[in-house]
């Protein structure tokens, strides 16, 4: 078989290399390889071919075979060997930024067109761009753009168009420029993780940069870390705790892996740049709440951040499933224990220190105090004293009241 475009000396050519299989009609014969089927023709360069299928029951289908092709399109190639080859260049092949960067200053690249060491002035190079979609404007005749701050690749082309220049041939050249996603806080990151990973396995990649974000807690597979804005769960599945110690704080770059786990947000990967500034030995603060504030609207800002809860009073014991419910005033909250044995006595008042999760499963799905360890129940001193009341008599009514400035618990069988 050969294959020409309209009886001329133009051929159709399947290129084998990054482009994919790009089809292309040249000025000159190409090797490929045809297959002749009963109901199908290939055309084949290397590992990708396109093809078309004449068994579909409708219509036949014209497509790529190659498992990496999507699309299959045409492309002319200058068919003039008489011309002077040129070469359009740009200074530099590829740009990578962040989010958190000043991206103002950046203005793009303009291409230079050479033909061999001279550089050819006063011809017309337009510019393209294709990819996602982070310009705020580009200029297709100067290249000129300006960045708009959001994640994503962009890939901009200058073309040299010579089918229309009677000595010198088309070129092209292209560079990409790449702005990262990075999350300056663990509220952010919580908020950019999509439904849709829902486990390990599912996990995607962001990258961070953190200020004083602080391991509060370790265990073989469970860190707690916070920030100012958040806390969130951190899971090992190699139980090593990801090589952290509670007290240390992080400034700086941090690529992490996070999804979400039974309703809680979850980092599972950890990776620490070079350059990060990390502080050992730093104190815990623990911040004190009240269960009206972890009931409320703004749960999200406690979330697996290290809490007191004081003078809670315990309404049911630890069951098997490591269960206890405490109340304060009007408000309840449901006490998990992260290790075994934790204990308490209902109707006993004590402080909880712990960490607000949520846990969301089909069966469940209720918001939870981890608590981590004996020490973080502390069980309120009782003393007994005496209380004046003052009888009021008013109208046949009859009262008493007292002022007292500490905590009074009255037995439950006064």
């Amino acid at each position: 078989w050969t294959i020409k475009i309209d009886g001329t000396d133009y051929y159709l050519s399947l290129k084998n290399g990054e482009d994919k299989g790009k089809v292309q009609i040249v000025n000159r014969a190409a090797n490929f390889t045809i297959s002749n089927q009963t109901n199908l023709i290939r055309i084949s360069k290397g590992s990708y071919s396109i093809q078309l299928n004449r068994s579909m029951q409708k219509a036949p289908y014209f497509g790529s075979y190659a498992n990496t092709q999507k699309d299959v399109w045409l492309e002319p190639v200058e068919s003039s060997s008489t011309k002077t080859a040129t070469t359009l260049t740009f200074p530099q092949n590829s740009f990578t930024f962040s989010t958190t960067d000043d991206l103002t200053s950046f203005k793009g690249q303009t291409a230079t067109l050479k033909a061999g060491d001279t550089e050819l002035t006063g011809k017309t190079v337009t510019y393209t761009k294709s990819g996602d979609d982070i310009l705020t404007s580009f200029d297709e005749s100067t290249g000129a753009l300006t960045l708009n701050g959001e994640a994503g690749t962009v890939t901009i082309t200058a073309k040299f168009d010579g089918t229309s220049d009677d000595t010198y041939s088309s070129s092209t050249a292209k560079y990409t420029i790449t702005v990262e996603q990075v999350l300056t806080d663990f509220a952010s990151l919580k908020a950019a993780i999509p439904s849709t990973a829902k486990s390990t396995a599912t996990a995607l990649p962001f990258k961070l940069k953190l200020t004083d974000a602080l391991v509060t807690y370790v265990s073989d597979n469970k860190v707690y870390v916070q920030d100012a804005t958040t806390g969130v769960l951190m899971y090992d599945k190699n139980g090593n705790g990801f090589g952290l110690t509670a007290g240390q704080k992080y400034t700086g770059y941090v690529d992490v892996s996070a999804c979400w786990y039974n309703g809680t947000a979850e980092i599972t990967a950890w990776t620490p740049a070079a350059d990060v500034v990390k502080e050992n030995n730093v104190d815990i603060p623990v911040k004190t709440v009240t269960l009206a504030n972890l009931n409320g609207s703004d749960y999200s800002k406690y979330e697996c951040v290290r809490v007191k809860v004081e003078n809670a009073t315990v309404t049911t014991a630890y069951s098997t499933a490591k269960k206890a419910t405490i109340k304060q005033g009007e408000e309840t909250y449901l006490i998990h224990g992260e290790v075994n044995g934790l204990k308490v006595t209902k109707d006993d008042v004590y402080d909880f220190v712990g960490y607000p999760i949520y846990w969301k499963t089909a069966k469940l799905d209720e918001h939870q105090l981890a608590v981590c360890s004996q020490d973080d129940i502390i069980e309120k001193e009782a003393t007994s004293d005496t209380l004046n009341f003052i009888a009021q008599d008013k109208d046949e009514f009859y009262y008493a009241t007292f002022s007292s400035s500490k905590d009074v618990v009255f037995p439950h069988d006064i």
